[in-house]
């Protein structure tokens, strides 16, 4: 777990990442799409995969972030299917009734214990306690639409523009112009959504 003031960027691993927000409130950029993470939320984010946290509020937050790797995928692949796991895995941010945020925070902290002091079974334990989780979202989670809104389309539309054509020369001009709003508050507005400036992104 760790509370706020993290000043990580833009980043991606060879691991997947589960991401729990027990407190506050985060914006989430992933590749292009971002997400009003709130209390509860559970986002998954597949290794490789762009991404970023930013406050959406000026206060703290608290959350707890569990990587796990292929081996450990795999192995709950057989439980529940490849289709399914890689449905999971792209799903982006899940939403949870109460008494599932409860359990997965639970979870947690039992998974961050069993981190801190290990014994000989502690692998069996994380193990099988990431399968809880894993299965309780399947089970009772929804997923979670992106930030909507007429100019959080557009300014997805552009960062997914971007992504797919960053070694071309894109212009701030040229992306409110595709996006169709004046190019002062398209930039506010990109910076507003994504957490970057334009130049940044």
């Amino acid at each position: 777990a760790s509370a706020g003031g993290n000043k990580v960027g833009m980043h991606e691993h060879p691991f997947y990442e589960l991401y729990f927000l027990v407190a506050g409130r985060r914006r989430y950029l992933m590749k292009h799409t971002v997400f009003d993470v709130e209390p509860g939320n559970l986002l998954i984010i597949p290794k490789m995969h762009l991404h970023r946290a930013t406050s959406a509020a000026q206060t703290g937050y608290d959350r707890y972030v569990l990587y796990f790797s292929d081996r450990q995928a795999h192995k709950l692949a057989n439980l529940i299917g490849t289709e399914t796991l890689d449905e999971m895995i792209t799903a982006g941010c899940i939403k949870l009734p109460g008494f599932v945020s409860k359990q997965i925070q639970k979870d947690m902290e039992e998974i961050r214990n069993e981190l801190e002091s290990p014994t000989p079974v502690t692998d069996a334990v994380v193990t099988h306690l990431f399968h809880g989780i894993m299965l309780n979202a399947l089970r009772y989670g929804s997923k979670k639409e992106h930030l909507i809104g007429e100019s959080a389309d557009k300014v997805q539309m552009i960062a997914k523009y971007i992504t797919e054509h960053y070694n071309e020369d894109i212009t701030l001009t040229m992306a409110a112009n595709m996006a169709y709003l004046e190019k002062t508050y398209f930039s506010k507005r990109f910076k507003m959504i994504t957490g970057f400036g334009f130049q940044e992104y």
